[in-house]
């Protein structure tokens, strides 16, 4: 698959949908995803992309339009700098329902490949 996106485009008014396990946000371009550090589902976000591989983008936050109601300050005043956990501006509820999906679908999978 051609990705939309190449390195350096500057790609506006994004909605982040998904979490990754490592604490990345999901956003699908045209099917095409891409991968953004400090991204909250459900905000709305302008990015840069910062590399492409294959079948993915990975990009950097330029703007967040409108934040997502599962954004929270972070707890720690080290967040940002230690690389620490990287998951301190999304609710804890968010989280845990994000890492059930992830689970159920590794589940799921395992299941279906195992019949």
């Amino acid at each position: 698959m051609k990705l939309p996106f190449k390195r350096d485009d500057r790609l506006e008014k994004l909605e982040v949908e998904d979490l990754t396990v490592e604490g990345m946000g999901v956003v699908r371009v045209d099917r095409a995803v891409l991968f953004i550090p400090g991204a909250v589902p459900g905000d709305v976000i302008d990015v840069r992309v910062r590399k492409t591989r294959k079948n993915y983008g990975e990009g950097e936050i330029t703007g967040i339009l409108t934040p997502s109601r599962f954004r929270t300050a972070p707890r720690c005043s080290h967040f940002g700098t230690c690389g620490g956990c990287k998951m301190q501006p999304i609710q804890a509820l968010k989280i845990l329902m994000c890492r059930l999906d992830f689970y159920l679908a590794l589940l799921l999978g395992w299941l279906i490949t195992s019949l």
